[in-house]
Formats: structure tokens, C-alpha cells, sequence
């Protein structure tokens, strides 16, 4: 096989590295990454697609809820089907854990929601410096942004109670 060294301006790289596939090895050969994004921060979710190629070891969820890791590295991001993908394993479990609290939470509300006007009562996961442990709770509170929070506190029991592992496993998304 015949090589040739080719110049490339910045521009064109840029150019060459939004075009994906072996564009985008062409402009990784002359370039780093950072140089050719810049400090662009993507405005759309196209625009990310566009910037960010499947890496290997990033997570989706199938049809099934079953987690599938990413098989290979380097494909162009799909607007559309790729929108579940996570950066790894422990990510995923931790959306898919989310998903099912957004359910359980709905359950125990019973159809209740936070207006905003009266406290609620919240479960809260914190760091506890003193013996370096993550401890979850119900606090009261006066805001709605609390995604766990419910009309009373012994309902706010009962689920930490009940679903206190999946809550640990939904980790740092609540």
C-alpha cells in the first residue's frame, strides 16, 4: 500500500472531522480532538450527535429494558435511535433504577403533587464527611424540584423503607 503525507489546515480538518467515518480518522491523524471541536459546546442534540461518535463501552437500553453495551466504537451518533445511550454500565442501571422510582413515586402519590405553596416531604441522599458514607433521609422542605417528595412523611418512610436499594442505585440522578 502506497502512503503520502498530506498538510491539512485547521479548517479543513474541522470540516473533514464533521463529515465522520474515515473524514474523521483523517483529521485525528493531524490533529487532537479538542483542537478540532474547540471549546464548541454542542447548542442541539444534533449538534452533539455530530460532534460525538459511539464510544465503545457506552450502555443503551433495548426494547426489553435490557442493557446492551455499545460493541463497537467509531459509528456516527444517530439523532434518533441513539438518544438512550449512556457513557457505561453503571449509568445505565442507574436511569434504568430512575425509571422505575418515576413509577413506584407516581404509585405512592396516589395521585398527589407538589404545589409549591406548602412543604412536602423529601428523601435526599447526602455525604457524610465525617465517616465518608452516603446517607439517604426524608427532609421537609419547601420545594417541588425534589424528585422523591411526598405529602406526608410517612409515606416518605414507607418508600425510603420499601426501595431504599433502588434509591442507592439511582445514586447522584436524584
Amino acid at each position: 500500500m502506497e502512503t503520502r503525507q498530506i498538510e491539512l489546515s485547521l479548517d479543513t480538518a474541522r470540516r473533514l472531522y464533521e463529515q465522520g467515518g474515515e473524514y474523521r480518522n483523517i483529521a485525528l491523524t493531524a490533529f487532537k480532538e479538542h483542537e478540532l471541536i474547540g471549546d464548541r459546546l454542542p447548542k442541539t442534540w444534533q449538534e452533539f450527535c455530530a460532534q460525538n461518535e459511539v464510544k465503545i463501552g457506552e450502555c443503551y437500553l433495548d426494547d426489553c429494558c435490557g442493557l446492551i453495551e455499545a460493541y463497537e466504537g467509531g459509528d456516527t451518533r444517530d439523532k434518533v435511535n441513539d438518544r438512550n445511550i449512556l457513557p457505561h454500565k453503571p449509568a445505565a442501571l442507574a436511569h434504568l433504577a430512575l425509571m422505575q422510582l418515576h413509577q413506584l413515586r407516581d404509585c405512592y402519590r396516589d395521585g398527589w403533587l407538589p404545589n409549591g405553596l406548602s412543604s412536602v416531604h423529601g428523601i435526599e441522599m447526602y455525604y457524610e464527611p465525617v465517616d465518608g458514607v452516603v446517607k439517604v433521609r426524608v427532609r421537609k422542605c419547601y420545594s417541588i424540584s425534589k424528585f422523591l417528595s411526598f405529602q406526608t412523611e410517612e409515606r416518605a418512610n414507607e418508600f425510603l423503607t420499601n426501595f431504599l436499594d433502588l434509591i442507592k442505585e439511582a445514586g447522584d440522578l436524584i
